[in-house]
């Protein structure tokens, strides 16, 4: 699985223009996927799951499209809202706009019928980094009108202290419920925790350069042959703390590359993934891969911005 992902990885960046390819094919492959998942969806609503070889159900309650776990569905469309948006904000049509909007609420609608928690925490967390960049660049921003300024600067912080004042408490006990229960759901937040912490001991045995692919952790004790479903922690087993700041720099690069272009949504994306792949091993997943190289890989519209400065 890891040299399929690799192999995908190199065939994608040595092509000629891989970048305006790359995002090219994230419109594309997300179409695909609300196309394909959302069709098995609406089956599976209609009470016809089963398509051929496919039970797009898991345990008849949990959506899980083509794939045998629901979170690898999950991981496919968790960009995808997203990457659509952004595919919106570049198009003029009000047809292909539109068209943007519903492939958007598609991979919503496929995301949340996953019933992955991880998701749905990469997802919170996503909007709570869109909005907190929202209010800096009203704030401090160059270009904001004297209005926006004014309601990001006074506006939006008297009505986050009003909304705390009126419905923290009724908030606040909400999210302890909400992730008391998602802790507790099939023992899985005692269960994650002790498989992070056997997967450290694994790697304590090796920690420069690994004990190589494979899993190392387990629900009992190290080296029961499972994954620690999390993305560093099995990374380090598998390639010591070398492999683990490779990785950081290849996350870094693609954050870099993502705060120097006019791409909002790329931003959002990439946080929301990196926090899901903290609660699963996707490093063997090539779709995350792609992930990565898409959202370092500049609009179309970009490649044609120095020629226009230099007409003006």
């Amino acid at each position: 699985a890891v040299l399929l992902a690799a192999g995908v990885a190199i065939l994608s960046v040595v092509q000629r223009r891989a970048d305006q390819r790359l995002w090219a094919a994230s419109g594309s492959l997300a179409v695909t996927l609300v196309v394909g998942l959302g069709t098995l969806l609406m089956l599976a609503a209609i009470g016809r799951p089963v398509v051929g070889p496919i039970s797009s159900l898991y345990f008849g309650l949990r959506f899980a499209g083509w794939a045998l776990n629901p979170n690898q569905t999950a991981l496919a469309v968790s960009i995808v809202p997203f990457i659509a948006w952004e595919h919106r904000r570049a198009s003029r049509r009000a047809p292909a706009r539109l068209g943007w909007t519903m492939v958007a609420l598609g991979g919503v609608v496929i995301g949340i019928a996953t019933l992955s928690d991880a998701l749905m925490l990469g997802w919170g967390v996503a909007v709570a980094f869109a909005c907190a960049r929202w209010w800096v660049e009203g704030t401090f921003g160059v270009g904001q009108s004297r209005t926006e300024k004014r309601v990001a600067i006074f506006a939006v912080p008297l009505m986050l202290i009003a909304g705390l004042i009126v419905a923290g408490p009724t908030l606040l006990a909400a999210v302890e419920s909400s992730a008391e229960s998602s802790y507790d759901s099939g023992g899985q937040g005692s269960d994650r925790a002790a498989r992070w912490q056997h997967g450290l001991d694994a790697a304590a045995r090796a920690p420069v350069f690994g004990l190589g692919p494979g899993s190392y952790s387990g629900p009992f004790a190290a080296f029961q042959g499972e994954e620690a479903h999390n993305t560093p922690i099995d990374w380090l087993d598998a390639t010591g703390v070398v492999g683990v700041i490779a990785l950081l720099g290849l996350w870094g690069w693609v954050a870099l590359r993502v705060s120097a272009s006019d791409r909002p949504g790329a931003g959002i994306a990439l946080c929301g993934l990196l926090v899901f792949s903290m609660f699963h091993f996707v490093l063997r997943q090539p779709l995350f891969w792609f992930f990565l190289l898409a959202l370092a890989a500049p609009l179309p519209a970009m490649a044609h911005q120095p020629r226009h400065r230099v007409r003006n």
